[in-house]
């Protein structure tokens, strides 16, 4: 039984290591942002899928913020980010507003294409929905919007 499954093996990354590789392709002209987006898009997706299968035993009645948030924490846990300041779910008449604050994002400097990514595979298998994502950058912090999926 001591099986374990992870999306990704969570021995973290340097991020000084992962920034500058980072800028040597961007300076190189390799087109780094779509690769990026995608990986993060894909981690996100499996990072959620595998958070909703119920080997890993998440209560029914669990609060979907506090599933959203521990997927979210998650960029803390592999050094992709320095912290999370803030999270907020609510619901209105046009669906799901989430608001994501980050601290020292990796890829800010290049436009945060895995960590806009990640949070919309997330959004994906969370929400069942397609989001529109927004971003306020305000020096090392990141402040996501998120908008998307029609509450029944």
């Amino acid at each position: 039984m001591g099986e374990h499954e992870a999306p990704m093996e969570l021995v973290g990354f340097d991020k000084e290591i992962l920034r500058s590789i980072l800028m040597h392709m961007i300076q190189g002209g390799t087109e780094v942002h779509s690769f990026l987006t995608k990986l993060g898009y894909e981690m996100g997706l499996s990072m959620a899928s595998t958070m909703l299968r119920t080997k890993y035993e998440i209560p029914s009645n669990a609060a979907m913020s506090k599933v959203l948030e521990t997927a979210i924490n998650m960029l803390v846990v592999m050094n992709l980010t320095r912290g999370i300041e803030n999270i907020n779910m609510s619901m209105d008449k046009n669906g799901y507003v989430i608001n994501v604050s980050l601290l020292e994002p990796f890829d800010l400097d290049a436009g945060l294409p895995f960590t806009r990514g990640y949070l919309l595979g997330l959004m994906k298998v969370f929400l069942k929905c397609d989001c529109n994502l927004d971003a306020i950058i305000n020096k090392s912090r990141v402040t996501f919007y998120i908008k998307g999926g029609k509450v029944a």
